[in-house]
């Protein structure tokens, strides 16, 4: 290609010889495919200073043009990319319509390989690059092509971070598009760009005038009702239907359908967020078109969706029968693009029940390399941030998790506008209050972080799965910092807002902590009967839902139990009990390797005991667990705590 480019014969190896002689080149051999490069980067440097810029443009086009013609003799070789890069460099120089639209189609195939390699950054300029080439009119001369450019250029805008050209491009789609096919895939970057910035009723809005374009009415706003009869309709048509019968199904094949399925895809993070009743239509929806009228990459998502419904109702089993099959599904379709959101569904809502929570960390981890892989930033994030949120659920050790919360952080900065990481930077404060104190002990408050202020972002997103988060992690930090009686009013307002973390493992830890919070309220004795019977009705409401839960999986959750039995024994007057009941949570969290509650049941038992001598032994046993989860700032304020007597 080097002899090409110079108009050299290929025979001719004089010149070739003679510059390897004056140490200035080096090469691999005299072969078409043979590597040659200047001995040294400063003799290149050197060269490229010497050129005027109208000489280098001419080098890159004769380049350019001989790259190209070895890419049209060999499609399968990994010429595209060089060849679009010396060519764009070229521009002006090439003055032939015909080939700057072939110079267009180049850079528009180099965009397609960029962005399948990840390289947002790269498929952006290459698709910019394209259009450029492009004449007046392009729209009308060479429809096709423009629209490919265009897309393109819209999807790496946002993948990069290019926030005034992703609108450009948007607009242009749209008003130049053929068909509301056509459009689609700029509907969905702008749907994703707005739960990025938060705008979640704006992205509402958006998938549901994108959907009336293909002529699909969306329900915005349902009713219990409405969800109750849909999941009615579609679990009698599933009892006669099994996942195997389902795998078998034809690939869908209407592409219309197709783009209705992947808006209702690009819906569902913010129906979660903040419409909570929409989220099981939606999965309905799209479970019922896959039986319908055939299967597509939306499938395996569609039923990791549906799994997240089965959960939220405690129907576990079937739950993992489906996001089993939409594992099993992924591998049927070419295009991985929902791998990210299908794995993020069942690793973080469907298998978290009936396993040991720690088990399902690994394959939940791998959820933001797969987003940021294939360019699903959004799952990317909501993958990380519930990594680390079960993380500090189940025990893990505080300082290797704080550490990898703080890299994920930046990573996450680093994709741009994703909603996750303002969910995510909550939990990461909540795991540095553990490990090293707040500037306000009790709160949030300390290190550029207003717990306040993140409230009223949440509540004026319209978010309310961050309103509910906010609310937890303010009444955790009440809770072991401050005085859990307190705690009991955030864990009130996060109950509030239950309904927007389906399936998480948020509900068993809000009901173990608000119980103990509502007996730690009635155990100062200054609750009016009103407050005594809202409070006896919380730890029955709570106390009955781990319970529950205990009955599906006793590792998880069978010492939560006796924690919250041990509180209400105590409250009951039955000391003896109380500490006995304890001493058993102990054993089964210790067993199970919950660090964070072998602490905390220590804890309690320290409060609950009757004589000094067995409530320093429970601090001591509380520090030493604290101690060695992380969570070093508990353990201290521990140590400057005298046990109060009697009690």
């Amino acid at each position: 290609m080097v002899f090409d480019a110079a108009s050299i014969d290929g025979g001719d190896l004089m010149p070739l010889l003679a510059l390897r002689s004056a140490s200035l080149v080096v090469w691999g051999g005299a072969g078409a495919d043979d590597v040659l490069s200047t001995y040294h980067d400063r003799i290149r440097e050197a060269v490229v200073e010497a050129l005027g810029p109208e000489a280098l443009a001419g080098l890159h086009l004769a380049l350019g043009r001989a790259l190209a013609r070895r890419h049209a003799r060999d499609p399968a070789a990994t010429w595209v990319l060089e060849a679009a890069r010396h060519l764009g460099e070229a521009g002006a120089l090439i003055d032939d319509d015909d080939e700057r639209v072939a110079v267009a189609r180049l850079q528009c195939e180099a965009g397609k390989q960029a962005r399948a390699s990840a390289a947002f950054p790269l498929a952006f300029t290459c698709f910019e690059r394209g259009l450029a080439f492009l004449p007046p009119g392009a729209w009308d001369s060479d429809y096709a092509l423009t629209l490919a450019l265009h897309v393109g250029a819209t999807e790496c805008a946002y993948l990069s971070h290019r926030v005034a050209q992703l609108h450009k491009h948007i607009a242009e789609v749209k008003s130049h598009a053929r068909s509301p096919l056509d459009q689609m895939s700029t509907w969905e970057v702008e749907i994703d760009s707005l739960v990025g910035t938060q705008a979640f009723a704006e992205a509402i809005d958006a998938g549901a005038e994108a959907l009336a374009l293909l002529g699909v009415e969306l329900q915005r706003d349902p009713t219990e009702a409405d969800v109750g009869a849909a999941i009615h309709t579609l679990l009698s048509r599933l009892e006669q239907t099994t996942p195997e019968q389902i795998e078998a199904l034809h690939d869908l094949d209407d592409p219309e359908v197709e783009a209705a399925m992947r808006i209702q895809v690009r819906l569902s993070p913010v129906a979660y967020v903040g419409r909570p009743l929409l989220l099981p239509l939606i999965a309905c929806n799209l479970i019922t078109t896959s039986i319908d009228r055939g299967l597509s990459n939306a499938t395996p998502y569609a039923l990791g969706l549906f799994g997240l419904v089965l959960a939220s109702l405690e129907k576990f089993a079937a739950s993992q029968q489906w996001a089993q099959l939409a594992l099993r599904l992924l591998d049927r379709f070419p295009d991985r693009s929902l791998e990210a959101a299908t794995r993020h569904l069942v690793f973080n809502f469907c298998c978290l029940w009936t396993v040991p929570l720690a088990s399902a960390l690994p394959q939940a981890r791998e959820i933001f390399d797969i987003g940021c892989r294939t360019g699903d930033f959004e799952y990317a994030a909501y993958g990380a941030h519930n990594y680390v949120l079960n993380a500090s659920y189940s025990g893990a050790p505080l300082g290797p998790l704080v550490d990898e919360a703080a890299q994920l952080t930046e990573k996450m900065r680093e994709l741009g506008s994703v909603n996750g990481l303002h969910l995510h930077l909550q939990v990461e404060r909540w795991l540095r209050v553990l490990t090293a104190g707040a500037d306000e002990p009790g709160t949030l408050n300390g290190d550029g972080f207003d717990e306040q202020e993140v409230l009223a972002t949440m509540l004026a997103s319209g978010s309310r799965s961050g309103a509910f988060l906010i609310h937890m992690m303010m009444g955790l930090a009440r809770f072991y910092f401050g005085d859990r009686a307190d705690a009991l009013a955030c864990f009130e307002s996060a109950h509030a807002c239950a309904d927007a973390v389906p399936a998480t493992w948020h509900l068993p830890m809000l009901y173990q902590h608000a119980a103990l919070s509502a007996c730690a309220r009635l155990a100062q004795g200054r609750a009016s009967p009103e407050d005594t019977a809202a409070c006896r009705a919380r730890i029955e409401h709570d106390l009955a839902g781990l319970r529950r839960l205990a009955a599906h999986h006793k590792g998880n959750f069978a010492h939560r139990v006796k924690l919250v039995e041990g509180a209400v024994h105590h409250l009951d007057g039955d000391k003896a009990r109380a500490l006995s009941t304890l001493s058993r949570a102990v054993e089964q969290a210790r067993q199970g390797g919950w660090m964070n509650d072998v602490a905390l049941a220590h804890q309690l038992s320290m409060d609950f005991s009757d004589d000094e001598a067995s409530a320093r032994r429970a601090r001591r046993a509380a520090r030493a667990a604290y101690a060695a989860w992380g969570a070093f700032a508990k353990a201290e304020q521990l140590a400057a705590t005298r046990p109060a007597m009697p009690r």
